[in-house]
């Protein structure tokens, strides 16, 4: 476990999910290991057949498993990616403390020399610091392979188109879906106010639903262009900038150093259920995610929902600066609430108004997300301001945006939308006037 440890601090910069794919990629080895002692004399045995049955499984054509281990077969994706961690991890074991690698170099066959000196010279291609490069052959780094070197067969599967979540099904969703108990005096009662707004956040902002989780309390405020709609920009996890006060002192520093001094962690930092991941958007200004409304109904329907929000939390007193926390009594009560519980009550809501989640109709929290992207595709937005909408950093994402272009894009999109006549603009004007009992002031 030392050698682990000391392998996982040589890649103190690589994200938390990657350390956990790697303890769970040895974790199987270990478990195979441990149900095959024969095969641990010859590692390179061990290993090949530890392969062998990541890919087809564990269990024999008569329903049999000798190991006890009933391992399912596993896509060739996550294979590669638990034999890579695994291989990695050997060499590493092999050159600090002279063990025997698992998954050996030996010399590459034609065609497997071929596809490497394609992947490297793709990879260089895309590379966003392609003018560093010095090495003036592709191919001096192709000549080897591991051993057990498996490309895998590959399934090629066209997209249906029906990924976004359907107009038609939002209005139920939020109007019945979220209601929890209909007959409450108080309209604020009646529905789960942070599965709605969480809900908007992605249809009619367009973030990934871990996103909306390391929203802070201060990250929402009135735009400056319109007070009536909520100006929601989501710092980042931990390099956001933050004053605070110790004591009579005013402090300087980073999220990270603010929730340090709480004895905290950001969400992407940390594991279960209060974890959040963070995907290294693109973002809109240092170090901060900001919501473009695809209709300004729903940053008005938004902010109308976080006021009223607000004043039901306001006895609580939250001991972290997270936005949504939990209001039922219990263990968890006022801690960060948790994306797990969210989906459950996605589910809770889909069942609600007839339907089940079912991704390949758009019926999960990220298919919100892709409606987002359908809605500003149809009203002719340019690419290239549906790519900044949406936060997806890629390589043409590392260019600096201008002011301008920041404007050009705001007014595309406020055009995209008064040109619009499709259905989904009458949707977000219905939603303000069936939520109008919401909108009276607290």
């Amino acid at each position: 476990m030392l050698p682990l440890l000391k392998f996982q601090l040589q890649h103190l910069k690589q994200k938390t999910s990657w350390h956990e794919r790697l303890l769970f990629s040895v974790r199987l080895l270990l478990e195979y290991a441990e149900a095959n002692p024969d095969l641990c004399s010859d590692p390179e045995e061990l290993f090949l057949c530890f392969a062998t049955r990541l890919r087809d499984g564990s269990i024999d054509q008569d329903g049999s498993d000798p190991a006890m281990l009933y391992w399912k077969p596993r896509r060739n994706g996550e294979v590669r990616e638990i034999l890579s961690k695994v291989t990695d991890f050997s060499r590493y074991l092999s050159k600090y403390y002279g063990t025997k690698e698992l998954n050996p170099l030996r010399e590459a066959t034609t065609s497997e020399r071929t596809f490497q000196m394609a992947a490297a010279r793709y990879r260089s291609d895309n590379s966003f610091l392609k003018h560093l490069d010095t090495s003036p052959r592709q191919g001096d780094s192709c000549g080897q392979v591991s051993q057990v070197y498996e490309t895998g067969d590959e399934v090629t599967v066209y997209s249906d188109g029906h990924v976004n979540f359907p107009d038609e099904d939002l209005p139920r969703l939020l109007m019945k879906g979220f209601e929890v108990n209909p007959y409450a005096a108080d309209p604020l009662d009646r529905i789960n106010l942070k599965d709605t707004m969480l809900t908007l956040l992605m249809w009619g902002g367009g973030v990934r639903t871990s996103e909306c989780f390391h929203l802070w309390l201060e990250d929402v405020s009135e735009h400056p262009e319109d007070p009536t709609v909520a100006w929601v920009r989501i710092g980042h996890p931990r390099l956001q900038k933050k004053l605070w006060y110790e004591g009579n002192i005013l402090r300087s520093g980073t999220r990270a150093e603010y929730l340090r001094t709480l004895g905290l962690q950001p969400r992407d930092m940390v594991l279960g259920t209060r974890r959040a991941g963070w995907k290294n958007p693109a973002l809109d200004r240092k170090y901060e995610l900001e919501i473009h409304w695809s209709d300004p109904e729903y940053g008005r329907l938004f902010f109308a929902l976080w006021k009223r929000y607000l004043a039901s939390i306001e006895h609580i007193n939250p001991s972290h600066p997270w936005a949504f926390i939990v209001e039922r009594n219990g263990e968890t009560y006022g801690q960060p609430y948790a994306i797990g519980d969210f989906r459950s009550n996605f589910i809770d809501a889909l069942q609600r108004i007839g339907l089940r989640q079912d991704p390949s109709k758009g019926h999960n929290p990220h298919g919100l997300r892709h409606g987002y992207a359908v809605r500003l595709k149809k009203r002719g937005l340019k690419p290239m301001y549906i790519q900044r909408c949406l936060h997806h950093a890629s390589l043409e994402s590392q260019k600096v945006y201008t002011e301008q272009e920041y404007i050009e894009m705001n007014n595309a999109l406020t055009e995209g939308y008064e040109r619009a006549q499709d259905a989904s603009r009458s949707i977000s004007a219905s939603l303000v006037s069936e939520f109008e009992h919401l909108l009276l002031p607290v």
